[in-house]
């Protein structure tokens, strides 16, 4: 057979077995009497590694739980912004501390809602500084009890206005430890009534020094009492005329001490009245002298019979005078004996008249010779000679 003969035939075979293959007839069936060669077979390629697969989360969403750290670094408002809230809630609590502090300015209501315990403890200070008003007070209060003190210190005076009764209401003491004087500030009076009342022990002078006239006019009792001497001896002039007399009955002694003479003095008289008369042994002998007549008429007897000699004898002459009956008969016969003379003489004698056997027998020597000779003429017999004992 010629060579042009092979090659039709071979052209011919080929196309009926194109057209068996599309019809379904296998070639070697179809032509039992063509050899059809066959090669030798491909290499098996090799199996590619399968890519890891990104977590979703139950609406569809990527999840954020692997975010590389480069992508946390660099991370910008805007991007943070365009993320769910679930996912969010997806990422690592270690990312919080990774994140790009300028990122979290980014953080809305929303998302800030989502944040965790274990996030929130992750806030570094410097990121915390840029979180917007609305996104802390969004912050779930059990995870706002979670951030690190040095964090909470870094909080803008606006962002404190901002926090919710129920967010500071869970803090502790703790979480006041590096509370700055400026956020003290921030605290509005609708705020102040929610804060546990140990927190105030924890702060710092300067920081209760900055707590608004407005603010420390509605703190409770408990909250007042809690306040540290050191932080009672830095009030303002303006925080203690904010003082009203329901606030003072769980100071003690030692928290009056503590109280300086221009504080004393700018007490208004109810409020003096309604502390406790144990307390008002704490009183010293400047702050009697500070005293204007309304706050000493104001003073209750068993307040007065707590006056040590020593308070009583900052008491000047036109002061004595303000005093009534029944306040000077209950000085006691030891703390008359430190009033000065010339304030005792300054005793109305129809008032001196009527001091009891025991106070006039508890004057010295030094005060009985100071005695006018209106005083002394108005008294009998047996009060005289209860002086010259």
């Amino acid at each position: 057979m010629s060579t042009s003969a092979k090659f039709a035939r071979a052209f011919a075979v080929l196309g009926t077995t194109i057209g068996l293959i599309i019809a379904g007839v296998t070639p070697a069936n179809a032509f039992p009497d063509v050899s059809i060669p066959t090669g030798p077979s491909l290499p098996s390629l090799p199996s590619l590694p399968s890519l890891p697969s990104i977590p979703q989360l139950p609406g569809g969403l990527p999840s954020l739980s692997n975010l590389p750290v480069a992508d946390l670094t660099s991370m910008t408002p805007d991007k943070l912004k365009a993320y769910d809230p679930s996912q969010i809630a997806s990422m690592a609590p270690n990312a919080f501390a990774t994140m790009s502090p300028d990122a979290f300015a980014g953080f809305n209501a929303s998302q800030a809602a989502k944040i965790s315990p274990d996030q929130a403890k992750n806030i570094a200070p410097e990121s915390m500084t840029k979180l917007p008003a609305d996104a802390l007070a969004a912050i779930d209060p059990n995870a706002f009890a979670n951030i690190a003190p040095k964090s909470f210190a870094s909080i803008t005076p606006s962002g404190i206005a901002a926090l919710t009764n129920q967010q500071l209401a869970i803090l502790a003491p703790a979480n006041f430890a590096n509370f700055a004087p400026a956020q003290a500030a921030g605290i509005t009076p609708s705020q102040v009534t929610s804060i546990k009342s140990e927190v105030f022990a924890a702060l710092n002078a300067p920081a209760i020094a900055s707590l608004t006239p407005a603010s420390f006019g509605v703190l409770t009792a408990d909250q007042l009492g809690a306040i540290s001497p050191a932080g009672l001896s830095a009030l303002t002039i303006s925080q203690a005329k904010a003082i009203q007399a329901g606030q003072v009955n769980k100071l003690d002694s030692a928290d009056i001490a503590a109280l300086t003479p221009s504080i004393v003095k700018a007490l208004n008289p109810a409020t003096l009245k309604a502390i406790d008369p144990a307390a008002i042994e704490g009183l010293a002998k400047s702050d009697i002298a500070a005293l204007v007549p309304a706050q000493l008429k104001s003073l209750t007897p068993s307040q007065v019979s707590n006056l040590t000699p020593d308070a009583l004898s900052g008491l000047a002459t036109a002061q004595v005078k303000s005093f009534n009956l029944s306040q000077l008969q209950s000085i006691s016969p030891e703390s008359i004996t430190g009033l000065a003379g010339k304030a005792l003489a300054a005793i109305p004698v129809a008032s001196f008249k009527k001091l009891t056997n025991d106070q006039l027998d508890a004057l010295t020597a030094a005060q009985t010779k100071l005695l006018t000779k209106a005083q002394l003429a108005a008294l009998t017999p047996v009060q005289k000679k209860l002086l010259s004992n």
